[in-house]
């Protein structure tokens, strides 16, 4: 009991540098890990000109007591652009780049190409 208090002191400080870090990334404890992906996706995109044509829910497989959720989004832009956010998806270390599917289509309206990337993240749990 003598060393409650210096106990106290150190674990709200140790709150207070783990609440800066959490603040640092643009992380909320009430923020699910969806929407903070969602989040520096679009951040990311704003910044390089893509555009995310899909975002979907993810899979979720349960094996072992533990969840496995892959979250799948696609993204439309300039092959440089793309591949900055494959690496800034990686540099986060949100979870796994498990794949990642580039595809060259045609808008047959404008008779133009241009160039989608599929990405799938995979995220453990316990």
């Amino acid at each position: 009991l003598s060393n409650v208090t210096t106990k106290i002191t150190q674990l709200k400080s140790k709150e207070y540098h783990l609440d800066s870090i959490l603040k640092s990334y643009n992380l909320s404890i009430n923020n699910s890990f969806q929407q903070t992906l969602l989040q520096k996706v679009t951040e990311f995109s704003k910044k390089e000109k893509l555009q995310i044509i899909q975002f979907n829910e993810p899979h979720v497989f349960v094996a072992n007591d533990t969840n496995t959720l892959t979250y799948s989004f696609e993204l439309k832009g300039n092959f440089i652009s793309l591949l900055k956010m494959v690496n800034y998806l990686g540099n986060l270390q949100l979870g796994e780049l498990i794949s990642i599917n580039f595809v060259k289509r045609k808008n047959y309206r404008t008779n133009r190409n241009y160039l989608t990337c599929k990405v799938l993240l995979q995220k453990v749990s316990g």
